[in-house]
């Protein structure tokens, strides 16, 4: 063989090593690039349970006896102001749920969500979106009871913010039940939540 040919053969076989060289450095550090996005996206799942667990326990301030005097106090009242008269030692109060949705927004920021599984995401962005919509109905009842004056037409007004009382106690309800349920799902049915996820529920009595 030619002298030629020998290092025509040699710089051959140095170039795939080279090149053999780099495709492996690639593929180690996609490899590494992908473990650490998928930890990332774990400890985010993590932190996105913890928080829906802290806001579940702000929305249990008041139990149902509270409630129910509550509710029986506002229709006392609305019969005694219809009635012409002033009633004495109503009172209405509303535990304001302070929730957080940071552990959620750092996770879409970090780009966490990205190496989720695509309904894993689009259930979380539903119940970060109910709870946003429960956020903004509870601010407004809060401003309507805050805002109340005696005076004509006050009992219409003790009418409506009732109706909307009942409406944000439903939708509480339902808040708490959604938070119990995506925690089955991401957990599994043993979390303590399970017990509190009516779908849940009757899928064990079934």
């Amino acid at each position: 063989m030619s002298r030629s040919g020998v290092s025509f053969t040699r710089l051959l076989a140095e170039v795939v090593s080279v090149v053999f060289a780099v495709l492996v450095a690639l593929a180690l550090d996609e490899w590494w690039e992908d473990r650490e996005n998928d930890a990332n996206a774990r400890a985010s799942l993590v932190a996105i349970a913890e928080e829906m667990r802290e806001n579940r326990d702000e929305l249990s301030g008041g139990d149902a006896a509270e409630v129910a005097e509550m509710m029986e106090q506002l229709d006392s009242a609305i019969a005694i102001f219809e009635r012409g008269e002033t009633p004495e030692g109503a009172s209405i109060n509303w535990n304001l749920a302070l929730l957080s949705s940071a552990a959620w927004e750092t996770a879409q920021l970090n780009r966490a969500t990205t190496y989720m599984e695509l309904d894993r995401v689009v259930d979380l962005a539903q119940v970060y979106e109910f709870q946003r919509y429960y956020s903004r109905i509870q601010d407004d009842l809060f401003d309507s009871i805050s805002g109340l004056r005696a005076g004509e037409g006050i009992a219409d007004e003790l009418r409506g913010l009732r109706s909307r009382l009942a409406t944000a106690l439903g939708l509480r309800s339902q808040l708490a039940n959604l938070y119990a349920c995506t925690l089955v799902s991401m957990e599994g049915p043993e979390v303590p939540e399970a017990a509190d996820c009516p779908s849940y529920a009757q899928d064990g009595e079934g």
